[in-house]
């Protein structure tokens, strides 16, 4: 099954991470996938990139001016963010290894509760876990007890979809329905804590929110 998928990507001094992050997504991820690129200011050559990397692929989308992280995404949603099924909200200074945004959508094609997912997530060498996913994972004890052994950890054998209370933004794919039925972002948390609000608010809309165990995505942070 084909999901149509619509991932945001906020840019914001972002030459340093924005190339390695369209690349890594766009070679180890499959399906229908587009990105709106919001330049949030401070990038040197957006348009250039986006002719680069995958015509057709990306959309680029100029915020009014400088805005928190919470606002520029909802400025994506108001422009074509909501036209697909799943949307897809991804920092830029994320690395994706393959296969991870197939594996979330294939969690929320598997759990029709499911509302919203992560990745695990790794720190951008993938030495280590990233600090916000650890935070969310230790609400699910079969997979916390896993992540003290590292990257290298076996978690072939979890289900794999593992509900949490909420889940970090970095790499989160919702489905759209829910979205809608729980708000955007609130801007009052700016850049912030908007993610575990929004994660509240689906779950107070009838979803859950987890951990997809099979799929992985580098965060700087």
């Amino acid at each position: 099954i084909v999901r149509s998928v619509s991932l945001i990507l906020v840019a914001y001094h972002g030459d340093r991470w924005i190339e390695r992050c369209l690349r890594s997504l766009a070679e180890g991820n499959n399906g229908d996938w587009r990105v709106i690129l919001v330049d949030n200011g401070g990038n040197s050559d957006l348009p250039g990139l986006v002719r680069r990397f995958a015509p057709g692929r990306v959309e680029l989308l100029i915020s009014p001016g400088w805005l928190p992280f919470a606002e520029a995404n909802n400025f994506a949603l108001l422009h074509g963010g909501l036209d697909s099924e799943f949307v897809c909200f991804l920092n830029q200074d994320t690395v994706s290894r393959p296969g991870w945004l197939d594996a979330c959508l294939a969690c929320l094609d598997e759990s029709p509760t499911a509302g919203a997912v992560m990745p695990l997530i790794e720190n951008y060498e993938g030495t280590g876990w990233d600090a916000a996913f650890l935070t969310c994972a230790r609400a699910a004890p079969p997979l916390a007890a896993r992540l003290e052994a590292g990257p290298g950890a076996n978690l072939a054998d979890l289900p794999r979809f593992l509900a949490v209370p909420e889940v970090t933004a970095a790499a989160m794919v919702v489905r759209t329905e829910a979205l809608l039925r729980a708000g955007p972002f609130d801007p009052i948390y700016g850049s912030y804590y908007e993610d575990y609000d929004l994660c509240r608010r689906i779950e107070a809309a009838g979803y859950q929110v987890g951990i997809c165990t099979q799929g992985r995505v580098g965060h700087f942070g």
